[in-house]
């Protein structure tokens, strides 16, 4: 039954992966179409306005969600209690590219990770080869990296202060690999400075590139314009959330 046009959903794990970072299990009461990588929902609790999260994973009426605490329904959720209950409406949005016998570079950063981890599960037993990179600012933003190491056995870490993995930024690694490796793809969620320097990246290595963009999205479904990439009117909510290289030329990336 829908409660408001959203699907009830009940916490059956709350499992904290850094001091600001959960990832957030729920129990479906009724099934929803499934999910795809580069796919995102949107999450509502009385009282509190509903925000988009990209889905980390979703099986039948299962679905996990990767949430940072940065405002007042992110902070509240991260703190849910197991039998604790929100609204769910999707999912939206289009998907990453998952195709066989392609080799996949796969960039994270921080809570831009769940779409990435969810294309690296669904990419394992078709890619010819991933690369996984994910980036924080130091080792305790890291998380899920053993999971990771599941479906990849090159997986690399960078922090900026060089607790763990690579010092410096997760672009500059990917920069450095690409001059070695032979990529078909990348693939990319994060800060959006990270994505829009992968951007530029992928133009001079001559690499397809796929990027999960982030914006203000407050309807889902193409009505309000709060979410649009200009100049070019692109809606996140339904033309993306994932946009393609060609498509991101001449954009105005925030910075």
């Amino acid at each position: 039954m829908k409660i408001l046009g959203y699907i009830p959903a009940v916490l059956i794990e709350n499992q904290h992966l850094t001091p600001t970072i959960s990832k957030l299990t729920f129990k479906l009461k009724s099934p929803i179409k499934q999910s795809q990588p580069g796919n995102y929902v949107m999450v509502w609790m009385p009282g509190i306005k509903e925000a988009p999260f990209s889905i980390y994973n979703h099986e039948g009426t299962k679905i996990s969600l990767i949430v940072e605490a940065v405002g007042p329904l992110t902070k509240r959720l991260i703190n849910l209690k197991n039998g604790e209950q929100v609204g769910i409406r999707g999912p939206y949005g289009n998907s990453f590219t998952l195709k066989p016998d392609l080799s996949y570079m796969l960039v994270a950063g921080g809570s831009g990770t769940p779409p990435i981890l969810f294309a690296l599960n669904r990419l394992k037993p078709i890619a010819k080869d991933i690369i996984y990179l994910m980036g924080a600012r130091t080792s305790d933003e890291l998380f899920l990296i053993d999971e990771a190491k599941l479906y990849s056995t090159k997986v690399f870490t960078t922090t900026d202060d060089g607790s763990l993995g690579f010092k410096g930024f997760v672009t500059q690694l990917a920069d450095d690999l690409l001059k070695k490796e032979k990529i078909d793809i990348i693939l990319t969620c994060g800060p959006e400075p990270m994505m829009k320097t992968m951007y530029e990246i992928a133009v001079k290595h001559n690499v397809m590139l796929e990027v999960s963009m982030s914006r203000i999205i407050k309807c889902a479904l193409g009505f309000c314009g709060s979410c649009v990439l200009e100049p070019k009117g692109y809606r996140v909510c339904v033309d993306g959330p994932i946009f393609n290289k060609d498509q991101l030329s001449d954009i105005k990336w925030l910075t």
